[in-house]
């Protein structure tokens, strides 16, 4: 298939993909709850200083509280506190938190894991993506799918255009997050519901 030039991957491992399971729901939760109120942390100028992420009182106006209140998409200060605490993102000492690490990693076995529960995820949805627009003939029905590129890039500009990708990629992702999270409020157990999103990376090549 078309697919299968486009990705290198063998027509038979892309129908394995396909049909990989959800991963784990529990374990994706906590991971995307915890990487947003990083992102928040690092990118929101109410929890900045000087373009650095302040230690954060746990209550009040510009707290943990509040951070994870507005980017956690409805979980509880304490168990994303707990959750970043056990996997060594961040330091609470005398009602202050610390943030000790940008990202989000756990244990080097359980890091493995979600590690390919991500890359399932995000390999199944891209392949599904890539099939649909290749059997949908209506240009208007496509989904959305696009790459940015510059084959020039100077070598000592690298690492400020990686910053500037990162740092746009991650509030265009928050503020995508924060609407289907406020769609999902509230609705009835008896709708019926469906599973969408973006997904992005970033790519380099030699």
């Amino acid at each position: 298939t078309r697919v299968a030039v486009l990705t290198g991957l063998s027509r038979m491992e892309i129908d394995r993909i396909l049909k990989i399971e959800k991963p784990l729901e529990v374990t994706e939760q906590k991971w995307n709850r915890a990487t947003k109120v990083l992102s928040g942390w690092c990118s929101d100028q109410e929890y900045l200083n000087g373009g650095n992420p302040k230690k954060l009182p746990v209550h009040g106006d510009n707290s943990f509280s509040s951070l994870t209140e507005k980017y956690s998409g409805g979980a509880t200060m304490r168990s994303v506190l707990d959750e970043l605490i056990n996997v060594g993102s961040v330091m609470l000492k005398d009602d202050e938190v610390t943030l000790v690490r940008q990202d989000y990693a756990q244990t080097p076995d359980k890091q493995k894991l979600v590690n390919l529960e991500v890359s399932g995820l995000s390999t199944g949805a891209l392949l599904n993506t890539l099939v649909f627009n290749e059997s949908e003939e209506e240009v208007a029905r496509k989904r959305y799918q696009k790459i940015v590129l510059n084959r020039k890039v100077p070598l000592d500009k690298k690492e400020e255009a990686i910053r500037f990708i990162y740092s746009e990629t991650d509030k265009l992702l928050v503020a995508i997050d924060n609407k289907l999270s406020a769609l999902t409020e509230n609705i009835d157990e008896k709708q019926e519901t469906q599973t969408l999103g973006l997904g992005a990376y970033y790519f380099e090549e030699k």
